[in-house]
Parts: C-alpha cells; sequence; structure tokens
C-alpha cells in the first residue's frame, strides 16, 4: 500500500506565484475558505492539489503592481491579488511583455484589429509577433522590413489599405525612400500614422499606446 503524500503549503503557494506582502495569506484564505485545508495546518495531501489550484485560479487573480490596471479587466469579480513581477502573469517580469500586453488591450478597446508596423529587424519583428500571441492575440499585426528587398507604392498601398494603424518605426534601419511611401501615402490622411522615436518594443508600445489614446 502506498502512503499518501503531503506538501507544505507555503512551498506550494510560493511555486503557485503567490509572492509578495499579501498574496499567501489571500491564497492560504481561499484554501480554507474552500476546506482544502485548516488553520494552523502546514501540510496538504498531494492529491488535494488540483483542486487547491482551481480554487485560486476562480477566487483571485495575480498581477504584479505595474500589471494592476491591466489584471482589473480581466478580474471578473476575482481578488486581485499583487504578486512580485517574476510571479506575474501578464508580464513575468518582462517590461516587453507588459507593454505589449497593455497595447493589445489598448487596440482592442479602440477597434484596432490590424496594425502595421514598417521598420524594425527581423529578429523585433519575431519578438513581437509571440508578445502579441502570449498576450491573447485579438490584434493582427503586418510588418515591413525596410532595409530588405524592394519596396513598391502598389505595396504600400495594399498595405495602408489593410491597417487602421501604421507605425513608422523610425529608430530602426528603415531607408527614408522606404518610409516615405507610407508617411506620404494620400491614405496616410484617412489611417492613423504614428512615427515612434524608441527603438525598443516596450517604447514602441507606449508611444502607440499614447497615440491611439489621443
Amino acid at each position: 500500500m502506498i502512503a499518501d503524500v503531503d506538501v507544505d503549503i507555503v512551498a506550494f503557494l510560493h511555486d503557485e506565484g503567490f509572492l509578495g506582502p499579501d498574496a499567501p495569506e489571500a491564497a492560504r484564505a481561499v484554501l480554507e475558505a474552500e476546506g482544502l485545508t485548516r488553520p494552523g495546518k502546514v501540510r496538504m495531501a498531494e492529491a488535494k492539489l488540483e483542486a487547491a489550484r482551481l480554487a485560486l485560479t476562480t477566487f483571485l487573480l495575480r498581477a504584479c503592481a505595474g500589471c494592476r490596471t491591466r489584471a482589473l479587466t480581466d478580474a471578473d469579480g476575482r481578488t486581485l491579488v499583487e504578486v512580485a513581477q517574476e510571479a506575474c502573469p501578464y508580464c513575468k517580469g518582462s517590461d516587453n511583455r507588459r507593454a505589449v500586453s497593455e497595447l493589445v488591450a489598448a487596440c482592442k478597446a479602440r477597434g484596432v484589429k490590424h496594425l502595421l508596423i514598417v521598420g524594425g529587424t527581423a529578429t523585433l519583428h519575431a519578438h513581437l509577433l509571440d508578445l502579441i500571441r502570449q498576450a491573447g492575440g485579438g490584434v493582427q499585426l503586418r510588418v515591413v522590413d525596410g532595409a530588405e528587398a524592394v519596396h513598391t507604392r502598389n505595396e504600400a498601398t495594399a498595405h495602408m489599405q489593410w491597417a487602421h494603424v501604421a507605425v513608422i518605426w523610425g529608430s530602426t534601419p528603415l531607408p527614408h525612400k522606404v518610409s516615405q511611401l507610407y508617411t506620404q501615402h494620400p491614405l496616410a490622411a484617412k489611417v492613423k500614422t504614428i512615427t515612434v522615436t524608441q527603438r525598443g518594443i516596450a517604447g514602441l508600445c507606449t508611444q502607440v499606446m499614447r497615440a491611439i489614446a489621443g
């Protein structure tokens, strides 16, 4: 006969990301309210872990201080508990991840579904696309690598007809003759066109959010 295995409750909550001044206490209160442990107990049967995770997810929402505003839109009646950045499911300690998550939320709120990025490198594009996917999608991204291949006015027209917002990433390798295809395009008067002066992804997201909010 195999003996039941139990786990340390403090260690379990730590592994689940409930780090911070109040998060462990809030999580412990949920476990007690759901009858999965009781006051004073320090260990819990391993067989209860799945039910414990379900209870914590049902009643609590974790977010770091930087992602608190973004998390409030997802709370759905759950209690928001502040955790350390590395335990935050929104940014996981990454400024880029947090910024992209906020940008996706801002685009959704304003009906921006098609985002065109002119400029940037293949590495930046791949990272940005992955972060948008991790943020839950809802925003389609097209990218134009200005330093590669030959770009035509017809291609620019197709991109501008598709875009809800066009972003000129001017701080990255982007020949003037390529950026002009977009900034001087007749559709630039109808499509919100933003010039970004920050090289990094977080800076890009911040400038775009400010522009679409205005």
